[in-house]
């Protein structure tokens, strides 16, 4: 072998065992959020609000070594490297709010606009909520005998008077399911609902809605949050 190839031998080996070691350090994952509307006052505060609530959606998945903090008017979480990355983020990324309106046939100044999640026509929707995050006790996914899924909302004593007394006088309009601000099911009342749960058909990816579903029963955020970058790091820091 001629000292030319030995040489470049030599190189590749090098650069393989750095590349090895830099790897073997990155055993975390640094995600950044931060508000989608930045224009408003007391940034800082309002970050606040959201982290607490993200504090209790990083313990529903267990992550006991996670490290999170404010910095620079953004929200950083540094999580152990995990093969569920993706879908993490985007529980800690959904804004969580959810409500149940009376669809209107047509728009109106007193009828609001909400685009739809999945690429579907906008709806316009009537009045208050009929329900919202507050309105439920449980939230399931139930699987049917041919293989479809069903998203089922229980709901509290209240909520299902309150459901009881609109949907009497709905029979034969439609509701819609809205979360995150987008509507995600449209049903026709067929007859008045006073069982309590009332169920959506999931017409769109089972993983979508596992993710609705964990961050409907914690709470909403206050407003919405982006993500701004997902790094690979080191071990995870301390913010002081």
């Amino acid at each position: 072998m001629t000292e030319r190839k030995i040489r470049i031998l030599l190189v590749i080996v090098v650069f393989f065992l750095s590349v090895v070691e830099v790897s073997a350090q990155f055993d975390h994952i640094e995600m950044i959020f931060k508000l989608k509307n930045q224009t408003a006052e007391n940034v800082e505060g309002r970050l606040k609000k959201i982290l607490e609530i993200m504090r209790y959606r990083i313990a529903a998945f267990k992550l006991n070594e996670t490290v999170s903090g404010i910095r620079n008017n953004r929200i950083f979480i540094n999580i152990p490297m995990s093969k569920y990355q993706d879908r993490i983020k985007a529980v800690l990324q959904e804004e969580g709010s959810l409500a149940l309106y009376a669809v209107s046939g047509k728009g109106g100044k007193d009828s609001k606009k909400i685009e739809s999640r999945f690429g579907g026509k906008p709806v316009f929707v009537i009045g208050d909520p009929i329900i919202t995050n507050g309105s439920l006790s449980e939230v399931k996914i139930a699987e049917l005998s041919d293989g479809s899924f069903l998203l089922v909302l229980f709901l509290n004593p209240f909520a299902t008077k309150k459901l009881a007394r609109e949907t009497e006088h709905l029979k034969g309009k439609k509701l819609a399911l809205v979360i995150s601000k987008r509507w995600v099911n449209i049903v026709k009342v067929k007859e008045k609902i006073s069982s309590g749960e009332i169920a959506f058909p999931i017409d769109y990816p089972l993983e979508t809605a596992m993710t609705m579903i964990s961050v409907i029963s914690l709470g909403p955020y206050p407003e919405a949050i982006e993500c701004e970058s997902v790094l690979k790091t080191e071990a995870p820091y301390t913010f002081e």
